[in-house]
């Protein structure tokens, strides 16, 4: 049986390796009877609770070791995680902004930063978190993902498609980036579908009226002299009826065609804007889910 603090905490690491977090915790309570104020068994009580799906228990282990003046980037940047897992950004990019300071070179804690400034919309600056994470392993998925995903936040389309791009040659099966590229094509239908709107939009109104007018007037008088034509003594009356009326039928069916012609824009926008918007919302919620899965050492 496992007595030292030294035996228990090895005992107590074992355990979390085998996922069995309950012996975990009983190791590591023994020795917090013994000594208090261990950081590395709180540090490590933290990742049992964790296991436990304790996160309020877990970030009790992170602030208690705070206190005790931790100077660890590795517990700064795990309690920034459960932080954000709890719903407080804020205080998560505050503390990885302390892991940072501890370890400019944290992987982990770049992405995570990344992750909580997400939350807060400021991706700006999630774009520069990023970007330092990919300068510091350009072939690390992680970072290259949430890098296309600060672009596409900032609807920086061309720069999205291109990190995304890269995303999928580190990893061609990467379904998150597989769904941004697809959801990004229809935005570009999309755009395309608003161009040729607004061309037809510059018909509308006032600015459509004289080419109307241009036609239908005509039109009408066509059709009116057609009309009239059987009270003119002489000529090919029934020929010049026909010819008459009917040249003044088509000016006036153009003119309507040119009245309505913005609407099949309009509608044919509508319909793609609901298809870019209508991906499932479980997918979606999957797709927007930060990219770490629990607290990383690097």
């Amino acid at each position: 049986m496992a007595n030292s603090k030294e035996e228990l905490l090895e005992s107590a690491r074992e355990n979390l390796d085998e996922n069995d977090y309950e012996s975990a915790l009983e190791d590591l309570q023994k020795i917090r009877e013994v000594d208090a104020n261990d950081v590395s068994v709180l540090h490590e009580k933290a990742y049992a609770y964790l296991g436990l799906g304790k996160q309020e228990k877990a970030l009790e282990c992170y602030d208690a070791a705070v206190v005790l003046g931790n100077v660890d980037a590795d517990l700064w940047n795990d309690r920034a995680f459960v932080l954000q897992s709890l719903g407080r950004s804020k205080d998560a990019v505050d503390s990885t902004r302390r892991a940072l300071e501890l370890d400019p070179n944290h992987y982990a804690a770049l992405c995570n930063s990344v992750n909580a400034l997400f939350d807060l919309g400021e991706n700006e600056k999630a774009l520069e978190m990023a970007s330092r994470a990919v300068e510091l392993n350009p072939l690390e998925e992680e970072g290259l993902f949430l890098r296309a995903e600060a672009f596409r936040r900032l609807e920086r389309r061309p720069a999205a498609v291109e990190a995304y791009a890269r995303v999928l040659k580190v990893n061609p099966h990467n379904t998150q980036a597989k769904f941004r590229m697809e959801q990004l094509e229809r935005y570009k239908e999309m755009d395309k579908v608003r161009r040729w709107d607004a061309r037809w939009e510059k018909w509308s109104g006032l600015e459509r009226l004289p080419f109307v007018i241009g036609f239908l007037l005509p039109g009408v008088l066509l059709v009116a002299l057609g009309a009239l034509v059987p009270t003119i003594k002489g000529g090919n009356v029934v020929l010049f009826r026909a010819i008459s009326i009917s040249v003044g039928v088509i000016l006036i069916l153009i003119s309507a065609a040119v009245m309505l012609s913005g609407r099949k824009g309009r509608k044919e926008l509508l319909i793609t804007e609901r298809r870019a918007k209508e991906a499932p919302e479980k997918e979606k919620k999957e797709k927007d889910a930060p990219v770490a899965e629990k607290g990383k050492k690097k």
